[in-house]
């Protein structure tokens, strides 16, 4: 991630306090971006390790569009059935994923 990672840091270190406040107490974030150079995975064990994050999800804009691809096709796929889905996958979400777990629905 690079300098990109100083950035999550700090939107998720302003944003966690007023979700708090507001009574969230199961915070994720999603980052959305083309493609990622790495799997990430240390940065997320550090992120969700030192701050109030509970899940840093990378997903991939194709893969995001696999999902709502998917969501649109079947009344099967629920928001949540796409959220638990999402909170279940380590690393990287990349459309190869979506498609292993909604293609035959």
């Amino acid at each position: 991630m690079g300098r990109d990672d100083r950035a999550i840091r700090e939107y998720v270190s302003y944003h966690c306090p007023k979700l708090r406040k507001n009574g969230f107490t199961k915070i994720g974030f999603i980052i959305v971006c083309n493609s990622f150079k790495t799997n990430l995975q240390d940065f997320i064990n550090e992120i969700t390790w030192n701050t109030d994050i509970k899940r840093l999800i990378p997903l991939t804009t194709q893969a995001l569009l696999y999902y709502l691809g998917y969501k649109t096709k079947d009344d099967k796929v629920s928001l949540s059935l796409v959220i638990e889905h999402l909170v279940g996958l380590n690393g990287v979400v990349i459309p190869e994923n979506v498609i292993q777990r909604f293609d035959d629905i």
